[in-house]
């Protein structure tokens, strides 16, 4: 209840009556409830009434069924998910693959970058790894696409004394996908501003 005193509005709260009016409402949804339930009709007729009222946004779905990859062993199959994934990454180009750990990311995101250079909208696909992975990432491209070559980087690579001959043949010479440590990535473009 709102009090006006001269040029003063006052709230006040009337804790019975409001008391009341809670009790009432509480009563009131109890009884829609149940009747909500009773009646299979008036919940679908309440859920399309909301549905078209506020939802607005309806998630895109891929269908990656269709997909040949060339190069993949004959011994791996994808999975649906995996499917779906490379379409939206061949459609979007890009993805954020938020797929739980064991369900195929690595597998996912190789069998995109093939397809994408399959269909020439990539030249080199570029994979950076943690340093520590980078060999053991190189032998799964191996598993997955025995027959595809692939630059995997090392250690090695990236030692000041062979860095401009690296950089020469990622840049010139290869044509084919890359795997790059990210570490070794990082202290190799960590260059003095001069040169």
């Amino acid at each position: 209840m709102t009090i006006t005193e001269g040029e003063k509005k006052k709230t006040i709260t009337d804790l019975e009556k409001t008391s009341v009016l809670r009790a009432k409402e509480q009563h009131l949804q109890e009884l829609f409830q149940e009747f909500v339930s009773r009646y299979p009709e008036v919940q679908q007729v309440i859920e399309e009434s909301y549905n078209r009222l506020y939802n607005r946004t309806v998630s895109r779905e891929y269908d990656g069924s269709h997909l040949v990859i060339d190069g993949l062993a004959q011994n791996i199959s994808l999975r649906p998910h995996q499917e779906n994934a490379i379409q939206r990454i061949v459609e979007e180009k890009r993805a954020l693959l938020a797929h739980e750990v064991g369900s195929g990311k690595t597998l996912t995101m190789l069998g995109a970058g093939f397809k994408l250079k399959e269909l020439g909208m990539v030249h080199k696909p570029l994979y950076v790894v943690p340093s520590s992975l980078s060999a053991q990432f190189g032998q799964e491209i191996m598993k997955f696409f025995p027959t595809k070559k692939v630059f995997v980087t090392t250690k090695k690579d990236f030692v000041k004394a062979r860095r401009k001959q690296l950089y020469h043949v990622l840049l010139q010479e290869i044509t084919m996908p890359l795997s790059l440590g990210i570490l070794n990535l990082k202290k190799s473009l960590s260059v003095k501003k001069d040169r």
